[in-house]
């Protein structure tokens, strides 16, 4: 029974909470391996102000 519970907890953990959190190399946010990391943000230049 115990071996079932564990089981389900581990499948229902998310894989990236066992990720290292990104940090920054050379100005640049990456991860562990020293892949970039893009960040997109909305555009708020195009939109009308009411």
């Amino acid at each position: 029974m115990i071996r079932i519970m564990l089981s389900a907890i581990a499948c229902a953990m998310p894989v990236a909470t066992l990720a290292e959190p990104p940090k920054i190399s050379n100005g640049m946010v990456v991860d562990d391996d020293g892949m970039t990391l893009y960040i997109f943000d909305e555009d708020t230049w195009h939109v009308a102000k009411a």
